[in-house]
């Protein structure tokens, strides 16, 4: 008789460390898969802000050619909000690639030839009010802006480059996680399960 009560003892002990062992490896899971999915979340932030900062010089442009071609001010004053959200958005963009060494070179890269291109905007409008003329629109380069746009095109797809290698890495480590921590819930319940039917079998 106390050699079953000892029996007994060991096997809830045994079955009680199993269910401990998957509670503490649920928890730790449960927080890497918070953190991995945060990352991923963070992945799809920098490519919405890379798209921002795209749209936000096209809006530039679009001011500043308004204005050239109306004189009305309150394109100058559109161009004005759309200079400072890419400067906001790059700053963003900045912060949020802190972490990313190679991401932060490409943002030293882009940076002049955003600037160069928001200088050519603003000379355009320096030279518009000065003159009154929307002349200077003529041989400026095009749509393109003299090239620069090219070149923040391509800049903004290196890095959506580098951001999509980032994401698919970042999902596969979440979802292997995630395969990891059911695998270790499933096999503990099932030896769980097949101690105490074993236990259930001798009495």
């Amino acid at each position: 008789m106390a050699a079953v009560t000892f029996s007994s003892k060991a096997i809830v002990a045994c079955v009680a460390m199993i269910v401990l062992g998957i509670g503490v490896v649920s928890f730790r899971g449960a927080v890497k898969e918070a953190r991995d999915l945060g990352w991923v979340a963070h992945t799809h932030l920098v490519l919405e802000k890379l798209q921002a900062v795209l749209i936000d010089i096209g809006q530039a442009e679009a001011g500043e050619r308004g204005y050239l071609l109306t004189g009305k001010d309150w394109y100058v004053g559109e161009y004005d909000a759309d200079l400072n959200q890419v400067g906001q958005d790059l700053k963003e963009l900045r912060d949020l690639t802190s972490d990313n060494p190679r991401q932060q070179e490409a943002i030293q890269r882009l940076m002049p030839i955003v600037e160069a291109r928001l200088t050519e905007l603003s000379e355009g409008i320096k030279v518009q009010k000065q003159t009154g003329s929307a002349a200077q629109l003529e041989g400026r380069g095009g749509t393109d802006g003299g090239g620069f746009m090219g070149g923040i095109r391509a800049q903004i797809g290196e890095m959506r480059s580098t951001e999509g290698q980032l994401l698919v890495d970042r999902l596969e480590t979440a979802r292997t996680g995630t395969e990891k921590l059911e695998a270790v819930i499933v096999v503990g319940n099932v030896l769980a399960i097949i101690i105490l039917f074993c236990w259930w079998r001798v009495l």
